[in-house]
């Protein structure tokens, strides 16, 4: 029904005086108007408001108990004049016996109506079927080993649905239950488990996926906007969701019917972002899903895997020659010197143009002859080596030489010990989260001391080639509305994060594993090339703060945000965690290996996750006492060291989860381990020698370099050389004395 307008040309409202005595220009009552003020509140104007008129909407119908689809909430967009409304269907029942009606759709759905009456769908969600037999359907095929249904029209199914049937007067499910169509090919519908039967016996089938926009039919929305072209709601039931209004029209097929309603497909922006005109978008791929509407969006939850190379050229590139002699065999051209030199064995190879180095190793003259040179070409067992230089001392005794192929330019992050992660960016220009950040990018050289300065050579990156891996790890959580990628890299002397490199969908050709059904995706780092800084408050964004449910919702200042909101999770279970520690020995003395250090105390925690990134506290699960049938043994700590005895070793922890008699609660999707290093302060010190002192003790000598590093009241409590500690030996103690040359 129309309601009656009254028109305000200017006033305002009074009403504290009897409506007989407003003075003109002022009101005591209205309808129909509405106030628009400005940002300061000091003025604004009275506007008409058009009456209401009754239009009726043309949707999907009932479901076998009679119950019809109902409005749960309806918003106005009056910048577009135009109203949206969103629609929940009944569950699905379980069949009246009595009587099978033809195929039933079980459809939520957002309607779109325009101010002269035409309305369109905007998203629609087929989330249950029920029918009869299935048109076609006689009886399955391989039931036990991969289940296979022909249908007449398999197009009105999808991947994920449950599938149930039933018998006449048997309430209990015939097919295996948690039964899912695996994959559609033609009309053919594949299970993903072996069935009992052949399903011969049943009349009934039902049909049921996750519904997208998990609308509940006996509840309304409490709270719905619309700003620019996107539409949030919220029902303090389920999680907060966004609507991208355009693209979901453009992803639902129109016009739908009751016996033809087609579910919302997934539409994928083109890489100019433009969504004005058919042309801007590139099609459609699976049909959409709740995780394509939420509010919050999930961040990669793996860590990239890095493939790290010291060498541009794959397999060895050195070798040893014996029995040779420099001192003859070099020939002289135009002022060009150049000799043959054996080859290397199976698996070296070097190529024309590389510059190698041949260091003399049987040098006993305290520094190595070296010679470097080009390789011209390769001439049977032997390459054509082109000098550069050669040392002037190098003897026909020198006959033991190693080959070694020189890298161009300087390593990769030479002093640094960088890390690489990534975040998704999302159609709607979203950016999640960081994934978690990989292992140091760092390929250590050999041990390599020098005393006097006090610095170990080996420790500079050796890195030259980085390939990061895994960019969307497996197939089955990948995002389906990223439209690019970007690699983020951060140093552990710094808190600036850079993003490294963008791979965009459609744009770079590393996206091409992506887009296929590959479950990895390579991308080589040649440079220290940064693109940009990423904002600094990014770092501290571990999860979105978006609440799991929320009673209200507004926009204030283009911001959304949420009121009587539900965040975080009980925990109902409790957690310990197992540690032990895996020792190997080293395989050879002087190459590194990661290893944790001993003599200091290691401290766990645990955080939980849930599917959307949201995350406890470390949680400290503390030391735990379990009691046995008459028994108490406390057997779980959250800490522990790793010996000195092991320190010889490459050490590393190894941690299980134990939930003892609980279990872990439905929210939890995954953990994260933390590691806090716990002791008091510590310092490496190198000992140059070590002296027999002859009484069963030693005296330590350690370079002038290492001073720096402690005090003149610093001690060391030593062993005898047997390793063994006498009540003497422990009360014995000897002040750190640093030294120019040799200890007395």
């Amino acid at each position: 029904m129309a309601q009656i307008k009254h028109t305000f040309t200017a006033g305002r409202m009074n009403k504290d005086l009897d409506e007989r005595l407003v003075p003109n220009g002022e009101y005591r009552d209205a309808l129909n108007i509405q106030i628009r003020t400005t940002d300061g509140g000091a003025g604004g104007t009275v506007q008409n408001l058009q009456g209401n008129e009754s239009k009726g909407i043309a949707h999907l119908t009932t479901n076998l108990s009679g119950q019809k689809t109902k409005c749960i909430g309806s918003v106005a967009d009056e910048r577009n004049n135009k109203g949206y409304f969103l629609f929940a269907s009944p569950s699905i029942n379980a069949p009246l016996l009595s009587s099978i009606l033809g195929r039933q759709f079980y459809v939520d759905s957002i309607i779109e109506q325009d101010s002269d009456g035409s309305y369109k769908p905007v998203i629609v969600d087929v989330f249950g079927i029920t029918e009869a037999t299935p048109d076609g359907f006689s009886s399955l095929t391989n039931h036990t080993t991969v289940p296979e249904m022909s249908v007449t029209d398999a197009s009105v199914y999808r991947v994920g649905m449950v599938i149930k049937a039933y018998a006449f007067g048997n309430a209990s499910n015939i097919v295996t239950e948690g039964t899912k169509i695996a994959k559609i090919s033609s009309n053919t519908i594949y299970l993903d488990r072996p069935q009992p039967s052949n399903l011969s016996a049943a009349d009934w089938f039902s049909f049921e996926a996750p519904k997208a926009l998990e609308f509940n039919y006996e509840s309304r929305i409490t709270g719905i906007n619309v700003i620019d072209d996107f539409l949030f709601y919220t029902d303090d039931i389920s999680e907060p969701k966004k609507i991208n209004i355009r693209r979901s029209k453009k992803g639902t097929t129109s016009p739908q019917s009751a016996t033809t309603p087609t579910h919302t497909n997934l539409v994928l922006k083109s890489k100019s972002g433009v969504l004005q005109n058919e042309s801007d978008y590139v099609g459609t791929i699976e049909p959409v899903t709740k995780e394509h509407f939420t509010v919050i969006r999930k961040a990669p939850r793996t860590a990239p895997a890095l493939k790290l190379r010291s060498s541009i050229r794959e397999g060895s590139t050195s070798y040893t020659i014996t029995g040779q002699d420099f001192t003859t065999g070099i020939t002289t051209n135009d002022g060009v010197s150049t000799v043959f030199i054996p080859k290397g064995g199976i698996g070296v190879e070097l190529l024309s143009s590389d510059v190698v180095k041949l260091t003399c190793t049987n040098d006993t003259s305290g520094v190595a002859s070296t010679i470097r040179g080009s390789i011209v070409v390769s001439f049977g067992d032997y390459y054509i080596l082109q000098i550069f230089s050669i040392s002037t001392d190098v003897l026909a005794s020198h006959s033991e030489w190693l080959v070694e192929l020189e890298q161009p330019g300087k390593p990769l992050f030479e002093l640094k010990f960088p890390r690489f992660a990534f975040r998704y960016k999302y159609n709607d220009n979203e950016y999640s989260s960081f994934s978690p950040w990989s292992e140091i990018a760092f390929i250590p050289g050999k041990f390599d001391y020098n005393p006097k300065k006090g610095h170990n050579l080996g420790m500079t990156n050796l890195l030259r080639e980085l390939t990061i891996t895994n960019l969307l790890q497996d197939t089955k959580v990948r995002p389906d509305d990223i439209k690019c990628i970007d690699i983020l890299y951060k140093s552990t002397d710094s808190a600036n994060v850079y993003v490294v490199k963008t791979v965009e969908k459609g744009v770079d050709p590393e996206w091409s594993n992506i887009a296929g059904n590959t479950n990895s995706s390579d991308v080589i780092i040649t440079s220290e090339m940064i693109h940009k800084t990423v904002p600094s408050d990014q770092i501290l964004r571990s999860w979105d703060n978006v609440p799991r449910l929320a009673k209200a919702q507004e926009i204030v200042g283009n911001r959304l945000i949420y009121g009587n909101y539900t965040q975080g999770y009980d925990m109902s279970s409790t957690i310990a965690i197992n540690q032990s520690i895996i020792s190997k020995e080293l395989t050879t003395a002087l190459n590194p290996e990661k290893s944790i250090k001993s003599l200091r105390s290691y401290k766990f925690g645990l955080v939980i996750g849930d599917e959307y990134g949201r995350e406890t506290p470390v949680i400290s699960v503390g030391n735990r006492t379990e009691t046995n049938p008459g028994t108490t043994i406390s057997q779980l700590s959250d800490s522990t060291s790793i010996n000195k005895s092991e320190a010889s070793k490459s050490n590393k922890f190894l941690v299980t989860q134990d939930w003892a008699s609980s279990q872990p609660d439905s929210w939890m999707d995954y953990a994260k381990y933390y590691v806090k290093e716990t002791s008091s302060e510590y310092y490496n010190l190198i000992m140059d020698r070590w002296y027999d002192a002859s009484d069963g003790n030693i005296w330590v000598s350690f370079p002038s370099a290492e001073r720096n590093k402690v005090d003149d009241e610093t001690y060391l409590i030593l062993k005898n050389k047997n390793g063994e500690e006498s009540a003497v030996q422990e009360e014995a103690r000897y002040k750190v004395i640093a030294i120019e040359n040799e200890a007395p």
